[in-house]
């Protein structure tokens, strides 16, 4: 097949971006959160739900010959689609944020069909759009045009301005049903901190209520407006994770709004959260924990130094700026999308 390339400077470079679940947090972050930004920069992106059965994709899949690129985000196709999707893309590209090579259940468990899918995919993909070097390291070896694309987040204008003459210093932790069982991996830490007395409290913004012991909890059900109305009084972030194939190699978008909000965390030593701390003897944005010992410490040592808060928020907005400015990496993401056309129809 002939890969030409029918746009020129007046027409704008137009994408499929195809995904299986359209509702999630991953697309909304990976793909629909750049299409006005990349408007600006003459590329079209229209996005795309993968039908349900095999008549319907085989179908859908056609009709992507008419699009510059396809935009292929996450999930992994059986072999007989894959080739229909290589045939009828110009240029394909893989974007992925998660460990996808291993089962999501029981940690992270081997998976030999996803590997098989997964290299199978990238090695017929242009290029991939990994969200971390952990997670570029996977696809190196059946894609060498890989290029490092992480989370972005929109920075909020005066982010630190409601938090100031709390009478409480208050912890928060949000997301998401399935990671809200983390918490307990931190209940002993969550219990002893309640028994000291301590003017603290937890902002739980879930989906369901939980009791640590004596620890004053504010549950709140999460919502968009609840988890930004957090984010802006709350003052410290907290990310517990198991230490698991699957937490390795995930990046942890609360971690990120953390920063961006201005707010130190605490979270395990897993994976990005290591990453994105940053130097513990330089400027961190945030602790990392091994033990419940370790926890308590680092919870105790911010609730009672507002210096160290205010100065570890400010390291963290300023990682942000540097590496998950949305704005900024849509400038990175279109030069990508001109680069890897124009190179596959040269």
């Amino acid at each position: 097949m002939s890969l030409t390339n029918t746009s020129t400077p007046s027409q704008p470079l137009r994408i499929a971006a195809v995904t299986r679940k359209p509702q999630s947090a991953s697309y909304a972050q990976r793909v629909l959160g750049y299409l006005p930004l990349l408007a600006e920069q003459n590329i079209q992106v229209t996005p795309f739900t993968l039908p349900k059965g095999f008549i319907g994709q085989h179908r859908f899949l056609t009709t992507l010959k008419q699009f510059d690129a396809v935009w292929w985000h996450r999930h992994q196709l059986t072999f007989p689609h894959l080739s229909r999707l290589k045939r009828h893309a110009r240029v394909l590209v893989f974007d992925f944020d998660d460990p996808v090579i291993f089962s999501s259940k029981n940690g992270g468990e081997n998976s030999m069909t996803r590997q098989i899918r997964f290299s199978r995919l990238l090695k017929q993909c242009d290029a991939a759009l990994p969200a971390s070097e952990y997670l570029k390291q996977l696809a190196l070896p059946y894609c060498s045009q890989t290029t490092i694309m992480p989370m972005a987040i929109d920075l909020p204008d005066n982010p630190t301005a409601d938090r100031e003459n709390a009478d409480k210093v208050q912890l928060l932790w949000l997301g998401s049903r399935s990671t809200q069982v983390y918490l307990d991996l931190i209940r002993p830490a969550l219990e002893q901190i309640g028994s000291l007395g301590l003017p603290i409290q937890l902002r739980l913004v879930a989906h369901e209520p939980m009791v640590f012991g004596n620890l004053e909890v504010d549950f709140r059900k999460w919502s968009p407006q609840q988890q930004d109305k957090a984010l802006r009084e709350c003052h410290i972030g907290l990310c517990p994770m198991p230490d698991t194939k699957w937490t390795r190699g995930k990046c942890p978008f609360k971690v990120i709004q953390y920063m961006a909000h201005g707010l130190p965390w605490i979270g395990s030593a897993v994976g990005e959260n290591v990453t994105s701390a940053g130097d513990p003897l330089k400027q961190p944005t945030g602790l990392c924990a091994d033990r419940i010992e370790q926890w308590c410490d680092a919870i105790t040592q911010l609730v009672s130094d507002a210096s160290l808060r205010h100065n570890m928020g400010q390291a963290g907005i300023g990682h942000v700026k540097s590496h998950h400015d949305r704005k900024q990496l849509a400038l990175a993401l279109g030069n990508f999308w001109h680069q890897i056309c124009d190179r596959q129809t040269t």
